[in-house]
């Protein structure tokens, strides 16, 4: 009887032991890529959090480089389920070459602003960039970012470009500028808002808002686009964004300096 028993025993551990290793069967998990400018990306950091938190069976790959860059690897096909740039144009680009399952739409409005190492206004930046203490000035590429381009302007409206462009240091995105900020690489930049309310960069030198000509502050549209070249489903692009509309993710725009409509 006792043989009996430890048979039983042995039998039912192997047992338990087989059905521990037999393979669970994956819930079903649906994927959606968004192409974001490189301005964007410290807060859809945390846009990509709070939605995988809300949606867990969605996977949500954030895919972030220049504007211009983004709308090429669009333009020659790259699977982008929506596109979010730093200002219309490159959204009507995409549109203008049959690559929008819709016309595209502002999702909030940036701003362009000036960063030093040294305290700074408004009426004292031509002075501080033409001056023995600035020798280097980052902006972004501006045949490739709209921010770059924004600050262009901003120089020849203030007729600084020409007096100053021996000094200025080219990044590819906004991304790489912020990358010299926070390293002190170099002593002057033009970013995007969001930099001066990022955490890793708020408390990183001084930080100055910038108007346009007209006095209104220098704003850039983000332009929001749900493309052709996509592989999601559209319930899965839908659920984004609705997301993006929702108080949770207002609120983190929001809290990076964003103005929404």
């Amino acid at each position: 009887m006792s043989h009996v028993k430890n048979k039983f025993i042995y039998a039912f551990a192997t047992f338990l032991l087989l059905a521990s290793c037999l393979p669970v069967k994956a819930q079903p998990v649906c994927k959606l890529t968004v192409a974001v400018a490189a301005s964007l990306i410290a807060s859809f950091q945390q846009i990509e959090q709070q939605f995988e938190q809300t949606h867990p069976a969605i996977q949500l790959t954030v895919v972030t480089a220049s504007s211009g860059k983004l709308t090429a690897q669009i333009l020659h096909g790259a699977p982008y389920d929506i596109f979010i740039s730093a200002d219309m144009h490159y959204s009507r680009q995409v549109e203008a070459k049959y690559h929008a399952k819709q016309k595209p739409i502002v999702l909030m409005q940036g701003q362009l602003v000036f960063w030093s190492k040294a305290k700074i206004q408004e009426g004292d930046i031509d002075g501080l960039l033409t001056g023995s203490n600035v020798k280097t000035l980052a902006i972004a590429q501006p045949e490739l970012a709209p921010y770059g381009q924004s600050a262009k302007d901003w120089l020849e409206g203030q007729h600084l470009y020409d007096m100053v462009s021996d000094k200025v240091i080219f990044g590819e995105s906004i991304n790489q500028v912020n990358q010299y900020i926070k390293s002190g690489a170099v002593d002057a930049a033009f970013t995007a808002i969001s930099a001066m309310y990022a955490p890793i960069l708020h408390d990183v030198g001084h930080w100055l808002p910038l108007k346009a000509t007209s006095g209104d502050p220098h704003q850039l549209d983000q332009g929001l686009v749900v493309l052709t070249n996509g592989e999601a489903d559209a319930h899965t692009v839908n659920l984004f964004l609705k997301f993006l509309q929702s108080p949770a993710a207002r609120g983190v725009f929001s809290n990076f300096g964003y103005q929404l409509p």
